[in-house]
């Protein structure tokens, strides 16, 4: 079984932190919403991602765990150079983050 996410209560209420995935609709074609959501959903699978930090954007994510490269944002982002080495069809798909919660959060 996966690590649950580690909860943070703060002044804004709880946060889950840790123990977040991430992965490409495209890959989990298979599985729906319903499914995805279950407590007991199986999400070790090589197609889902660990993120180093959360919140994170599907580009941040997968830069943090070496999936696509680093975009260079000193570059001008209205001419798309940053993305330059970002493979971009990763995003044509809607992406999962999923974290197994703790049952008192």
């Amino acid at each position: 079984a996966l690590p649950l996410a580690r909860v943070v209560t703060g002044s804004h209420g709880a946060e889950l932190t840790t123990g977040w995935r991430l992965a490409s609709s495209a890959d989990l074609q298979a599985d729906d919403g319903a499914r995805i959501s279950r407590g007991d959903y199986d999400a070790s699978s090589p197609s889902w991602l660990p993120l180093a930090h959360f919140p994170a954007t599907v580009l941040a994510a997968l830069s943090s765990n070496g999936s696509a490269p680093e975009p260079d944002f000193a570059l001008p982002l209205y001419r798309g150079a940053a993305l330059n080495g970002t493979n971009t069809s990763l995003f044509d798909a809607p992406w999962w983050y999923r974290a197994p919660v703790p049952r008192s959060a």
